[in-house]
């Protein structure tokens, strides 16, 4: 056994390093793992070019393996077809016609047979030059007939615009997209400056499907260091208020509908469901998934729980682990992956002059030697005509003239059309061509800054042909937290018959009250809130409705009150006998099919509905005139069909729920008066309360900053935060009608 185990330690780690190797990384040189650029490199070589038209998949599938590709046809069509899918690549690497699969799940493309392919114009750019002996590091197919490329020349374009996903044998890799204006700008800067900080060159990425990265900070981080905290990308979603319904036009990366679809599906059967009525998913080539809301849902609110608790919000990883020179993986960072594709594109660079000199060095040896015998003709026709053979020729003129073999051969070769003095003084220019040719590229070679110069140009080419705009939006997080949907202050009235009128918030004019105009309509109730924030009615039977300024347009319920739940945590409802029940808002399931908020005893209706946390209070006012004023804290929450606690040891008329320094309005027989929360005395439980001003009939919670009130139904008043006092729980109010209400 002892001789056993570092056998397969070594095997293991063999096995590890040759799937590293040859499946899961792509190298750092290219961005290409090297399955795809077997698959790439027999299309380009079998003329599947974009220049050329489409073809089969099966086509292409074929010719790969049998040229190098060594696994499945369905693998090496998945990559023929992924490489092509505008969603799933930043910049397509292959041209597919035909259905190549869609955002609603991985894999759903039509068979190779139906599928046409080939590569794609910018790919064609990172073969650029390859003929000119750019590439050094070559590799034999399976069965050592062919070899392909190692690496690709890549001259102009860095596909880690394309991100990476690898997972191999104690190692993985997750590399983001990026826009390629900006990556190459950032390869710029970094090759004219190899000192630049990190700051100045790293770049946010850019995802094919677009959505918003909300923590570029954390993200930055995590490029510079070539690991760390995960891209949190969040979906593109309005709502449509006609419809009542989000509409998701943009995804995070590597996520499918299907998958967002199931969770929506599993929300729908929740009970804690935040009010999400249906669903419909329209994608096609670019996401589109409606989400309907029940009448009155918050926006907002269910957003909020879709970001939380859906694939809406999603992450993608950031972890830079590439092959170096396609041999060895290694953690790079942002700095140090640019500087890899640097250096491989001055390999390319370097080894393709010095091919193009190479070629104009050997023409010119050949020019030379041609110039020499046309201006020996004569000698040279009469040495060839008195030759043995060819070969004697050859030797002859090599003697005679002191020529190569190369030159020697070109002009046994020549045509006698070339003798014409128009041909002599075509090789002559063609020789002072060449020359220039040489001296240029050995200009360049030898100064770095024009050498530069030549890949500086080739970004900028590939930039402005291939280049576009970001998709993914850099939207911090504190910047993202409400959804992108016009939002105002509005009024919510209701009338007498239940009916809902929504008017835009009514503002100060020049003088300190301004009057609404006169209505048709009486209203008994009202509410000051936004447009798309629901706020909840109330009946005297327990019954809740939700009212959605946005839509609704009559409730089902005979409304004696409005309430909102906005940052709170518990539900109160009381009695016209003092009985108190306190439950968690989650128990009614965002407030679907009108709940009753708890049971009654015979004899006992709903007095009031609100919400509240632990550290606002409950006032009641009792039959007897007088307020108790309890801590919500004293109430243990219990179910949703309990009936509650004594909150007070008499009849109650009137409630509200207020935080310690916030207003109280008070009604009282044709007055009105604004109180402070803290002047009533704190008492407990089931206590008869403490005296306020005679003929008191409702309370009510004000804001501080404005309130209305409605005076016989039809005059509604404005007032701002400046142009009312508050004034003591005993002390007596200012003058209004008898049935006077305020609008909070």
């Amino acid at each position: 056994m002892g001789e056993l185990k570092p056998i397969i330690e070594q095997s293991f780690n063999q096995y590890a390093g040759a799937v590293l190797q040859s499946r899961a990384l792509i190298d750092s040189r290219d961005c290409i793992k090297p399955s795809a650029r077997q698959i790439l490199y027999s299309m380009h070589e079998r003329k599947l070019v974009h220049s050329k038209p489409h073809k089969k998949t099966a086509n292409a599938v074929g010719m790969a393996m049998a040229d190098y590709y060594i696994h499945g046809d369905a693998s090496c069509e998945g990559i023929i077809m992924r490489a092509g899918q505008p969603f799933a690549m930043r910049y397509p690497l292959t041209d597919v016609k035909g259905n190549a699969g869609s955002l609603i799940k991985s894999g759903n493309w039509a068979a190779m047979r139906y599928t046409e392919s080939r590569t794609s114009a910018l790919m064609e750019e990172m073969f650029e030059d390859i003929e000119k002996n750019t590439i050094d590091d070559w590799r034999d197919n399976y069965d050592n007939t062919k070899q392909y490329p190692g690496v690709l020349p890549s001259k102009g374009f860095y596909n880690m615009c394309n991100g990476s996903f690898g997972i191999g044998i104690g190692m993985s890799s997750s590399i983001p997209q990026f826009n390629l204006r900006e990556m190459n700008a950032s390869l710029e800067k970094l090759l004219l400056n190899p000192n630049i900080e990190d700051e100045e060159i790293i770049i946010m990425p850019d995802f094919a499907t677009g959505a918003c990265l909300l923590n570029p900070a954390e993200v930055k981080e995590s490029l510079k260091n070539g690991s760390g905290k995960s891209c949190l990308l969040r979906s593109v979603i309005e709502f449509d208020a006609k419809e009542n319904c989000l509409v998701v036009t943009e995804i995070p990366y590597s996520v499918y509908t299907n998958t967002i679809n199931a969770e929506l599906d599993a929300i729908l059967e929740d009970e804690h469901n935040p009010g999400i009525d249906r669903y419909n998913d329209l994608t096609g080539k670019t996401p589109l998934i409606k989400i309907y809301l029940n009448k009155g849902a918050n926006p907002q609110t269910v957003l909020k729980y879709l970001y939380k608790n859906t694939s809406l919000q999603y992450w993608y990883a950031i972890n830079l682990t590439m092959l170096e020179n396609g041999r060895y993986p290694k953690l790079f960072t942002w700095k140090e992956a640019l500087q890899s594709h640097i250096d491989h594109e001055k390999t390319v660079y370097r080894r393709g002059f010095e091919f193009d000199k190479k070629k104009a060095e050997d023409r010119l040896h050949i020019v030379e030697g041609l110039l020499i015998a046309l201006a020996n003709i004569d000698e040279v026709v009469h040495t060839i005509k008195t030759s043995a053979s060819v070969s004697a020729a050859n030797e002859l003129l090599q003697k005679k003239f002191i020529l190569s073999d190369i030159q020697a051969k070109a002009i046994l070769d020549m045509k006698l059309s070339r003798l014409a003095h128009l041909e002599v003084e075509k090789l002559e220019k063609e020789k002072v061509d060449l020359l220039y040719t040489i001296n240029q590229i050995i200009t360049i070679l030898s100064n770095e800054k024009l050498f530069n110069e030549h890949i500086i140009r080739g970004w900028r080419t590939v930039a402005a042909k291939y280049g576009d705009d970001r998709r993914t939006k850099i939207t911090p997080m504190q910047e993202k937290e409400t959804p992108k949907v016009e939002d105002k202050k509005v009024v919510v009235l209701v009338d007498d018959k239940n009916e809902i009128i929504v008017e835009d918030h009514f503002e100060k004019m020049n003088t300190s009250i301004k009057t609404s105009p006169h209505y048709k309509k009486k209203f008994k109730l009202g509410a000051i809130t936004q447009l798309l924030s629901p706020i909840y009615a109330y009946a005297n039977d327990g019954k809740i409705e939700c009212i959605n300024p946005a839509s609704t347009i009559k409730l089902s319920i005979n409304a004696i009150g409005l309430f909102n739940v906005a940052d709170k945590k518990y539900i109160l409802h009381v009695t016209n006998k003092g009985t108190v029940k306190k439950s968690l808002i989650t128990e009614y399931n965002g407030f679907k099919r009108n709940p009753v908020v708890g049971k009654l005893r015979d004899g006992e209706s709903v007095v009031f509905v609100g919400a509240a946390n632990d550290e606002d209070y409950l006032l009641m006012l009792g039959k007897n005139g007088k307020v108790s004023k309890v801590s919500i804290a004293d109430f243990t929450a219990t179910g949703r069909n309990t009936i509650g606690v004594k909150g007070m040891a008499t009849d109650v008329i009137s409630a509200c729920i207020a935080g310690e320094n916030e207003y109280i309005g008070c009604i009282s027989d044709e007055k009105y008066k604004i109180t402070v929360c803290s002047d009533y005395s704190i008492s407990g439980k089931n206590a008869l309360g403490y005296a306020i001003a005679e003929n008191t009939i409702a309370l009510t919670t004000i804001p501080k900053k404005e309130f209305y009130l409605i005076e016989n139904g039809v005059k509604i008043t404005y007032f701002g935060a400046s142009e009312y006092t508050p004034k003591g729980k005993s002390a007596q109010g200012n003058k209004t009608t008898k049935d006077a209400k305020f609008i909070w």
